[in-house]
């Protein structure tokens, strides 16, 4: 069965192997592009946090700082061991992957069996690990949003402060 699809600017027929490769092909781009966007938001939040965090020091009181620095620490602890276990995931995946054709007789079948037991089970660990997932999204997030939010009000009342008594 042909699909018609935009393909490179220009309507082109396509097999149905062709047009779910491209759909795979396309999903896992878009997958990396919005990985890698994610993670630069990320360091540029935590980058902007130690900005603010160094310049309010200056006139908080100490337990407000050791407050915030605690939640950004700990937000920085998660996000590191997050990061950590997703790379040695990815180099678990990518050895079993290199394994695969590293036999002693190489074939695409092979290939393609250890692929899909791969898959197999990489889809029943993503459904076992979604509750870990969220906690640890929410061990990163929250206590980034927290200190960002402690942050931001001791701006807020500075610049409040500077206003009533400039309007004084």
């Amino acid at each position: 069965m042909l699909r018609k699809t935009f393909f490179g600017g220009a309507m082109s027929e396509l097999s149905d192997k062709e047009f779910f490769e491209f759909q795979r092909e396309t999903n896992a781009e878009m997958f990396n592009h919005s990985h890698g966007y994610i993670q630069g938001l990320v360091v540029v939040a935590y980058a902007g946090f130690f900005v603010l965090w160094d310049q309010a020091k200056e006139f908080s009181s100490p337990g407000v700082w050791a407050v915030a620095g605690l939640l950004l620490t700990t937000s920085l602890g998660f996000y590191a061991a997050w990061e950590a276990f997703a790379f040695l995931f990815r180099q678990r995946l990518m050895m079993r992957m290199a394994e695969a054709i590293t036999v002693s007789e190489p074939s695409r079948e092979t290939y393609q069996m250890a692929a899909r037991e791969m898959l197999v089970g990489l889809q029943q660990f993503v459904r076992r690990f979604r509750t870990w997932w969220r906690a640890g999204m929410c061990c990163i997030l929250v206590p980034l949003a927290a200190a960002w939010v402690l942050i931001v009000a001791l701006y807020l009342i500075r610049v409040i402060r500077h206003l009533t008594a400039w309007t004084a």
